[in-house]
């Protein structure tokens, strides 16, 4: 669980009109669900899980390469919050090799890249074309909701590991995040 929420404070009359989109809000839930009740973390515990050896990693084989946001989601969308405070171990398919960090980060980049794919309806880009935002139409997608939900965790999930991700929000959504 990692500390990824809305701030009511941030909350102005400027920003209600898009949190009266639905899939705005179900978006907003879905990062909040790592702020929930039973969820929150201390400083000390966020330190103590950023520092943890994790001696039982969670492995997650990728069947394709050009699959890897449907691979992934199947294989960890399920999983307890607990499998998600493991360690990564990324294999993907017909490729030998061990994870030592190079195919964990390479999974961050390719799945970065999926989360913005228009094919999920999940985020739009913005005006200036650079940025994105929730795409007030995700709601096309029957799994939308689970998959706001994924795209939260693993973007918690990169802030935990210390990954970067090529993943590029408004600025009024950042605020709604902080």
């Amino acid at each position: 669980s990692i500390g990824i929420g809305m701030k009511a404070s941030l909350l102005t009359l400027q920003w209600a009109v898009l949190a009266e989109r639905p899939s705005y809000n179900d978006l907003m839930t879905a990062f909040e669900d790592f702020n929930g009740p039973g969820n929150n973390l201390s400083t000390s515990e966020m330190m103590d899980l950023l520092n943890a050896d994790c001696s039982e990693p969670t492995c997650l084989n990728t069947a394709k390469r050009d699959a890897v946001f449907e691979e992934s989601f199947r294989e960890l969308h399920r999983r307890s919050a607990e499998e998600w405070k493991n360690r990564f171990y990324i294999v993907f398919e017909g490729e030998e090799g061990q994870d030592a960090g190079g195919l964990l980060r390479e999974w961050y980049v390719i799945i970065s890249r999926e989360i913005f794919n228009p094919n999920y309806v999940l985020f739009s880009p913005a005006a200036d074309g650079v940025t994105y935002q929730p795409n007030p139409f995700s709601n096309i997608n029957t799994n939308h909701l689970d998959y706001f939900k994924f795209v939260g965790r693993i973007i918690g999930k990169a802030v935990c590991d210390g990954q970067l991700m090529d993943a590029h929000f408004t600025r009024s959504f950042y605020k709604h995040l902080l």
